[in-house]
């Protein structure tokens, strides 16, 4: 028999019931990998509904960042599934984005772009 306080019947226990090293490092691994995925989806679901479709009384459209406003015009603003379901349609007409036609600085009015500074 052992001497008195030499005997450790638990030394092995927590190893045992909770083991550690690889299971636990593949724990942290999915742990991570999961999160991982959520902020990356988040952050894909995220960026598609910053574009607004933006169009006049005249059935002009084009593409914005935010809602715009100037004196005099009345603009509705979609999301680009409602312009995949309107595209077709006679009664709009989309402008593309180029060097010559910025939203920030202007519209769309009956076809002609109104240049605002």
């Amino acid at each position: 028999m052992p001497a008195r306080g030499s005997h450790r019947p638990f030394r092995r226990w927590p190893t045992q019931i909770f083991p550690v090293g690889r299971a636990l490092a593949s724990r942290k691994l999915i742990t991570r990998a999961v999160a991982a995925a959520a902020l990356g989806g988040g952050l894909l679901l995220a960026g598609p509904a910053s574009a607004l479709i933006t169009c006049n009384s005249n059935g002009d459209c084009w593409r914005t960042e935010t809602r715009i406003t100037y004196p005099d015009v009345t603009f509705t603003y979609h999301d680009d599934p409602w312009w995949d379901m309107h595209k077709t349609e006679r009664t709009y007409v989309f402008h593309e984005a180029d060097t010559d036609h910025d939203w920030h600085h202007g519209y769309w009015i009956k076809g002609e772009w109104h240049a605002i500074d």
